[in-house]
């Protein structure tokens, strides 16, 4: 099989571009509020229920919650990047169908990576693989929501 080339978006570094990338690596970088805040609400409500009397696991558990939304809400302010663009409308019409493309393959049932693919020239094997002309070397692949934004109205997906 013939290996595919892939790498992972981070690792495409232009000079002109070392800014942006540090920033938002940076951004990623800091501690998720969304933890901190639920385990210190916990704590504080643990602390708050053992004082008023026996509800202290109860109304610990109940102030996870709230803490944990709370950082949520600062963590999409301060770890996520934004990115504005400008582009011509012959550009912005070619980025609106690689959106739509996109919106499409994020609602399929099942994604891959194709890691290897190679043609079966033997007659063994195209009899052992059911008659297959191709194998692949696939990885099933999830799409998840980057850290970062783009003004033109598509948000880009990290896969792995």
């Amino acid at each position: 099989m013939r290996e595919i080339e892939s790498r992972d978006v981070v690792e495409m570094l232009d000079e002109t571009f070392a800014n942006v990338l540090d920033e938002i690596n940076a951004r990623q970088s800091q501690t998720r509020l969304s933890v901190a805040l639920a385990v210190l609400f916990g704590i504080a409500g643990f602390l708050v229920g053992t004082k008023l009397g026996g509800a202290a696991p109860a109304l610990g558990v109940g102030a996870v919650v709230p803490g944990m939304l709370i950082g949520k809400w600062f963590d999409s302010y301060r770890r996520v990047s934004v990115l504005y663009y400008d582009l011509e409308k012959d550009a912005e019409a070619a980025y609106g169908r690689l959106v739509g493309a996109f919106e499409t393959l994020t609602g399929c049932a099942g994604k891959w990576h194709v890691a290897a693919g190679g043609k079966i020239e033997e007659l063994t094997a195209w009899k052992r693989n059911a008659g297959a002309t191709m194998l692949v070397d696939d990885l099933p692949l999830n799409f998840h929501p980057a850290a970062v934004r783009a003004s033109a109205g598509f948000t880009p997906y990290g896969a792995g």
